[in-house]
């Protein structure tokens, strides 16, 4: 797992991988990526916070874009509470991004994260829209 602001890092071509998208607990390449966030936004319970930040949707529309430039073949899934646009014209960012292949926006909150040790992949558990859970 890595937070926005490395992999915003591993992004960049001055970056540990030289702009590849590699996975830094193996160094393999990530084909399914997950973004997580709304964590503890809007909710009203303790630890929560009661407001938006306001810049994680845009934020997370750019990585997924530029993750499919990085890699077509990437299959992205973003779990959020709500998308919101706050700028003008970034709408059409979450246009942009919705409308790649493999491109999933998820509306769920994100109850377990955890990794498999033999292969270093990240599983993480939600609710599904229409009911049940998913993993």
């Amino acid at each position: 797992m890595v937070t926005s602001l490395d992999f915003e890092r591993l992004l960049c071509s001055t970056g540990p991988f030289e702009g590849e998208i590699r996975r830094p607990s193996d160094l393999r390449h990530p084909h399914k990526i997950a973004w997580i966030h709304c964590v503890g936004s809007r909710q009203v319970i303790k630890g929560g916070n009661s407001y938006c930040s306001a810049v994680c949707c845009t934020y997370t529309q750019k990585q997924v874009i530029l993750a499919k430039d990085h890699d077509p073949g990437a299959e992205c899934w973003i779990f959020h509470n709500d998308i919101r646009s706050y700028g003008k014209d970034f709408e059409r960012f979450y246009q942009r991004a919705s409308r790649l292949p493999n491109v999933h926006f998820v509306r769920s909150y994100v109850s377990v994260g955890r990794e498999i040790p033999e292969t270093k992949n990240v599983t993480i558990r939600y609710t599904k829209e229409e009911g049940g859970i998913k993993e």
